[in-house]
C-alpha cells in the first residue's frame, strides 16, 4: 500500500469512526433513558402498594401478588441493566 492510499485510508477512517463512536453513545443514552424510565413507573407501582400498607390498608390478594411480580421484575430488570452496563450477558430467567 502506498503512502497515497495509506493516508486516504485513514482520512476517510477517522469520521467513520468519530460517526460510529457517536451512534453508540447516542444507543447508549437511548437505552439509559428507557431502563430508568421503566424502573421510575415500577418504583411508583411499587411505592403506591407500599404507601397503602404503611397508610394501614391489607393488600388483596391481588395487590400482594402484584407487589410480588413488580419487586421481581424490577430487580431483574436493574440486574439486567447492570449486566448491560459491565457489558456480561445478562442472565435470563423467566
Amino acid at each position: 500500500m502506498s503512502n497515497r492510499e495509506r493516508i486516504l485510508r485513514e482520512l476517510t477512517d477517522i469520521p467513520r469512526q468519530i460517526v460510529f463512536n457517536r451512534s453508540q453513545e447516542q444507543f447508549h443514552a437511548g437505552f439509559s433513558s428507557a431502563a430508568d424510565i421503566a424502573v421510575t413507573i415500577l418504583t411508583n407501582e411499587i411505592d403506591s402498594l407500599l404507601g397503602a400498607i404503611s397508610g394501614g390498608r391489607s393488600l388483596s390478594d391481588v395487590e400482594q401478588r402484584l407487589l410480588a411480580d413488580l419487586l421481581k421484575i424490577r430487580t431483574d430488570t436493574l440486574e439486567r441493566f447492570d449486566a448491560f452496563w459491565s457489558e456480561e450477558t445478562p442472565p435470563v430467567t423467566s
